[in-house]
């Protein structure tokens, strides 16, 4: 057997090997503790925004996004964050407040970039609320496109009555504003005009527009830029940046309608 073939085959590097594997662990190392940090972020607006509408965070669903969250943390501000408050109540009207925000500050007192939010309303959630309709009794709240239906009964001398009136939503300078576009008169169609020859004064209260303030419970940076029925909600959409969401700021530079 000659010299050669008697040597022992070369070993092979492990260098490279050891130092992929050790980067591999890292990544995942960082990814872990990214996930740890992003939940405790996510658990924190959590408390901010249930603190600011008068919700227990345990009810407000966050996700930040973004990576890595470690580093918007030691930058000072979240890049964006997407919060829903189901049963959110805005005074008048309850309904589920959905929010997407941008540049969200880190620390207490900051104001968050822009904010961009829907405030969606079910029927039930109209249904509640009278003072929007001027109906001290409702018999029934539908939403069919464009409009919200709503059903009462009245007693025009002796006689009982059931009107259905359809609403068109819209808004004006900081209210909610509900406006009769077609009503019913004991099911059958009729115009708004005609109910007024007949009744005269006696369905005004029906048939005016009614609106109700939101822009006092919101930060005064926030703008509603307007109200529709989107399938089966009365959607009312807002936005604003620089924009206050601490509770504290609530309280002391909430923004007003006109009148």
């Amino acid at each position: 057997m000659s010299a050669a073939s008697e040597q022992s085959p070369p070993r092979r590097r492990r260098g490279p090997v050891v130092v992929i594997a050790a980067l591999v662990l890292l990544v995942v190392a960082l990814v872990v503790a990214d996930g740890v940090v992003r939940g405790v972020a996510e658990e924190r607006v959590r408390e901010q925004v249930g603190s600011a509408v008068g919700v227990p965070a345990d009810e407000v669903e966050a996700t930040v996004h973004g990576f890595p969250v470690l580093l918007q943390l030691a930058q000072g501000r979240l890049q964006e964050v997407d919060a829903t408050v189901p049963g959110a109540d805005l005074g008048a009207v309850t309904g589920d407040l959905e929010f997407t925000a941008t540049g969200v500050p880190t620390s207490d007192g900051g104001a968050v970039d822009s904010v961009e939010a829907r405030f969606a309303m079910s029927e039930d959630d109209l249904a509640r609320a009278g003072d929007l309709f001027g109906l001290a009794s409702i018999t029934g709240v539908s939403i069919v496109e464009p409009e919200v239906r709503v059903g009462a009964e009245f007693e025009v001398f002796g006689i009982a009555i059931g009107v259905a009136v359809g609403l068109e939503p819209s808004i004006d300078d900081g209210a909610l504003v509900v406006t009769p576009a077609s009503v019913a008169l004991n099911g059958a169609q009729t115009t708004v005009q005609a109910i007024r020859d007949q009744f005269g004064a006696l369905l005004d209260g029906v048939l005016q527009p009614r609106s109700v303030c939101l822009a006092d419970r919101l930060p005064a940076s926030l703008t509603l830029e307007s109200a529709e029925v989107d399938g089966d909600r009365l959607v009312v959409a807002l936005g604003g940046s620089e924009v206050l969401l601490d509770a504290e700021s609530l309280e002391s530079g909430t923004g007003s309608c006109a009148g």
